[in-house]
């Protein structure tokens, strides 16, 4: 009887010269190995693999990088792979070194990652998730191989392929690493089997040829020759279900794909037209070979991704990085007259899916029709939706998109609800405003102070071919009195879709233009006026996600035994699984629920308390006052995905936004930020912006010119910006080199990511301006600024580390560089924006 865990350790000790583990103390992963070493146990090369043992830590990949590059390595070993095995976890440790392995990998050992995909839940021990999407982020971004174990019985095999696959390119070998110590195996490879195997497929030279690069020949190649020493049929991608599927599921992972596959068997007789097509190789991914797989009759694609987290599940902004992969094959092929869909089904970490599970999607896409047919593309960054065409102006309020946020809570209240009135009593109130205490106001159901302001400007930065809608969008104050400071973020006050408002109003039969007056939320004792439309576009956030106790409170409305028993249900413990699936995978909103079930119609009133309020977007602002002082300008990309249902869903704020016309009136806040700029014009300011995340930066940029317009002295003023493409995410980039022509900004570090075949990132930029940080953050003491998302957080700080070293050192002292970065946190002189 052997364990998977087993196993791996197996062919990693069987083929490797030198074998290095990783293990946080609790999570071992290399049990067998000491043992195996105690007892002389020799190699595929007659000798025993030197093990290193070691911590999962910053520099954890300096040991197998500093052993191959040492001035007294054995060149004739040069070929013997090096294996890693350790937890995902460890991934993020060992990726500087592994950017450096790729640079020198034609001089390097192969080198083949075992990773059981295992990590802590929020980094607490013993609570354990599965991360798939870390390895496969990793991969990504620095352009590794990686293969994956579908089912617990092959992990032995593809320890033996990943090896023979790292003789091209560094190869990740990913496994289920919850499974990896409990599921008993029989009928593995021995050791002399697998060192058969080994050497017959390392004899084809032909196979082996260009060591760093890897073909889809070769890797044909490769599995032909693979499956013909052991008997196998394995492939890059493996369908499973019916020839004549309408909907494929795709699917990566150990326990994800074993489940898959037998849903889809114990659904081919069940006469849907549904398939799943596994992914074994998630890189380097094949685009001709998934084109081979998938069904000639589908319409649409559903493709599980992993995500970190809950909250980059439900940000409609970011995509799994194999929804993007499945999207650019299908929408460049010439397969079909009109691309499927493609959906992306994001799930974090910690859910764990069950066949059960696995099967209810499949039925549940199965069942669907389809109407038509198209493509998702993909639209990072913010959420939207809405619009105030023909709006009074007092009709604006914030909304988010049904991922944006959490709605608050429904609470037990005394407050009187809502009520319907007539015009005659309105009238009322506004003749007699001494008697009844009538006061007008723009937005009386707002906490924060708002002003009106009009658009003067919107531009498209990005190409209007490309996939992404990235603009600049810019207001005019007016008489308005708004003041904003440097670094602070502007609250965009949004409305609900008229379309869509419109729509819910007849099916739900409302009356567009009768009154209701409702308690504010803010003092219960004041009735705010207004008609069921202006409350339905402004107030409720009729299309947000609403949390199980709206469920709750709608079972109590429900007239119908079914619809009450499954209100009830869903918004239990019994039914936790299908509400996160309503929540994350459909996104059902308010209206949905209310749309479906009938028998549940909660009066105006009921509906304007149970359903919760909507909230403001808030963006960095893009501009000084200094410099343009009655406007304020953002930068904002839309957001837009279609739900498993097949329905075009949208961001509600950059919605808004991207629909708005010159001269349109909006209702805008102003939030205070982190950002702020140091207290001297002489501090230098160091700022690394990613996408949007530029937007404050150009802010700190036009206030420096004008300090030097006044005649103050400014310090240097370095700027690093990331993005995928120059020639269509050069956001501002005709300002940024008009500055620096000016002398404003001192260095200009650009980062284009998918520019050049290695992949080049602001982390990188900073690096080969060693010199430049160093004196400008360290030695005349200036901040330093992260805008962006979360990603490059430990990459950037580890540069600062690293610059903080290299001072010390050069000084002859000792420094705790980690300590030293938390100081200059406390000192705001390390100042993270990030989402």
């Amino acid at each position: 009887m052997k364990t998977v865990q087993g196993l791996v350790q197996q062919a990693a000790f069987t083929l490797s010269d030198q074998l290095f583990t990783y293990s946080d103390g609790i999570l071992v992963l290399d049990d067998l190995i000491p043992e195996w070493s105690a007892q002389g146990v020799t190699n595929i090369y007659a000798s025993q693999p030197r093990i290193w043992s070691l911590q999962i830590r910053l520099g954890a990949g300096a040991g197998p990088l500093g052993y191959m590059f040492s001035t007294d390595f054995d060149s004739k070993r040069r070929h013997f792979p090096q294996s890693v095995i350790g937890p995902s976890s460890s991934l993020g440790y060992l990726r500087p070194c592994l950017d450096q392995l790729l640079l020198h990998y034609a001089d390097a050992s192969p080198t083949v990652l075992h990773i059981a995909a295992v990590d802590y839940a929020g980094g607490v021990a013993g609570d354990l998730v599965t991360d798939y999407c870390s390895a496969v982020t990793v991969a990504e971004d620095l352009g590794l191989g990686m293969v994956c174990s579908t089912c617990p019985e092959e992990s032995q095999h593809m320890a033996l392929l990943s090896t023979l696959m790292s003789k091209l390119l560094p190869t990740i070998h990913i496994y289920d690493g919850q499974t990896a110590v409990t599921s008993g195996l029989d009928g593995a490879l021995n050791c002399a089997q697998l060192c058969k195997a080994y050497k017959t497929i390392s004899k084809n030279i032909s196979l082996f040829r260009q060591k760093g690069e890897v073909s889809e020949g070769q890797l044909d190649s490769l599995m032909r020759e693979f499956n013909a020493q052991l008997g196998t049929a394995y492939d890059l991608f493996e369908y499973h279900g019916q020839d004549d599927a309408h909907h494929v599921l795709v699917v990566f992972g150990t326990a994800e794909s074993s489940l898959s596959v037998q849903a889809a068997k114990k659904l081919a007789t069940a006469g849907l037209r549904v398939g799943v097509l596994i992914v074994r190789f998630c890189r380097p991914f094949s685009t001709t070979k998934l084109l081979e797989k998938l069904p000639s009759s589908v319409r649409k694609i559903t493709v599980l991704g992993q995500v970190h987290n809950q909250a980059i599940a439900d940000d409609r902004s970011v995509h799994s990085i194999l929804y993007n992969d499945v999207l650019v094959a299908v929408n460049f092929s010439s397969r079909w007259p009109v691309p499927p869909w493609v959906v992306d089904l994001k799930y974090p970490r910690d859910y764990a899916w069950t066949e059960a599970g696995i099967e209810a999607e499949l039925r549940k896409i199965g069942k669907r029709p389809v109407e038509s047919r198209r493509s998702v593309q993909e639209q990072p960054s913010s959420p939207a939706s809405g619009e105030d065409e023909g709006q009074p102006d007092s009709i604006t309020d914030s909304a988010t998109d049904v991922a944006e946020h959490q709605p608050m809570p429904i609470e037990e209240t005394d407050e009187e609800p809502a009520q319907l009135r007539t015009w005659h009593s309105v009238a009322k109130a506004l003749a007699f405003k001494e008697a009844y205490s009538t006061k007008t106001a723009l937005r009386p159901d707002l906490a924060a102070k708002t002003w009106t302001v009009r658009v003067k400007e919107i531009r498209r930065l990005t190409p209007i071919t490309y996939e992404r809608n990235i603009f600049h969008i810019e207001f005019d104050l007016g008489d308005s009195g708004l003041k904003y400071d440097i670094g602070e973020a502007l609250g965009i006050h949004g409305v609900n879709d008229e379309t869509e408002v419109a729509e819910f109003m007849t099916s739900y039969g409302l009356r567009p233009d009768d009154v209701v007056e409702t308690p504010s939320r803010l003092d219960p004792s004041v009735y705010e006026t207004r008609t069921v439309y202006q409350t339905l576009m402004q107030s409720i956030d009729l299309f947000g996600r609403p949390p199980k106790k709206f469920y709750e409170a709608l079972a109590e409305f429900a007239t119908d035994e079914k619809e009450k028993l499954e209100l009830t249900t869903l918004a239990s413990a019994a039914g936790a699984t299908e509400f996160k699936r309503r929540a994350e995978v459909e996104t059902i909103t308010y209206a949905d629920i209310l749309m479906e079930f009938p028998s549940a119609r909660p009066s105006f009133h009921d509906l304007a308390r149970l359903v919760s309020p909507m909230k403001r977007r808030e963006y960095s602002i893009a501009s000084s006052q200094k410099v343009t002082p009655n406007s304020v300008a953002l930068l904002v990309v839309t957001v837009g995905w279609v739900d498993p249902r097949g329905r075009d869903r949208f961001g509600q704020a950059t919605r808004f936004l991207a629909k708005l016309r010159i001269g349109d009136a909006i209702t805008v806040s102003v939030k205070p930020s982190v950002m702020k700029l140091p207290p001297t014009s002489t501090q230098p300011l160091i700022m690394a912006g990613l996408g949007t995340g530029l937007a404050p930066f150009r802010a700190f940029v036009q206030h420096r010119a004008w300090q030097k317009s006044q005649g103050l002295e400014i310090g240097s003023v370095l700027l690093y910006m990331g993005s995928r493409h120059q020639r269509e995410e050069y956001l501002y980039g005709e300002e940024w080199e008009a500055y620096q022509d000016a002398g404003i900004i001192t260095l200009l570090g650009r980062a284009f990511s998918r520019d050049q075949p290695q992949k080049i990132y602001i982390q990188d930029r900073m690096r080969q301006s060693m010199p430049d940080i160093i004196q400008a953050f360290i030695k005349d003491t200036g901040c330093f600024y992260l805008c962006g998302p979360t990603w490059p957080v430990p990459d950037v700080t580890e540069v600062l580390q690293e610059a903080i070293t290299l001072d010390a050192v050069a000084q002859g002292r000792k420094v705790d560089a980690r300590k030293e970065i938390e100081r200059v946190k406390d000192d705001l002189r390390y100042v993270l924006e990030v989402y």
